[in-house]
């Protein structure tokens, strides 16, 4: 089984044999540590796009609270004196009817 012949090309080819088998240790060791460096680097990216993109929304709703509060106001400012004239108005329109129309008994008062 063991031959003397052969010994030299055994003592040649082992050494290659072992640093082959070690380097395909070693690449396989290593493609497993950057698959996982590179799986957790995405988890990172992933993780910090959604709190980007959470921050991102959170502003734009601010400023569209901001926007939406800012024309209650602005609504409320203008429409408000314009409501007061009208009620004014109609006020004084049902009080000069009932001056005009004393005498007259409330039904009819109410029709007109």
């Amino acid at each position: 089984m063991f031959n003397e012949k052969r010994l030299p090309l055994l003592i040649f080819i082992l050494p290659i044999a072992a640093l082959i088998l070690i380097l395909f240790m070693f690449l396989y060791i290593y493609t497993v540590q950057q698959k996982r460096i590179m799986n957790d680097n995405l988890a990172y990216i992933e993780q910090s796009y959604k709190q980007h993109i959470i921050k991102t929304q959170k502003i734009k709703i601010d400023s569209e609270l901001d926007i939406l509060v800012y024309n209650c106001k602005n609504v409320e400012t203008t429409l408000k004196p314009q409501l007061k004239r009208m009620v004014d108005t109609a006020y004084d329109i049902i009080t000069n009817i009932y001056e005009n129309n004393k005498d007259l008994p409330k039904k009819k008062l109410f029709k007109l």
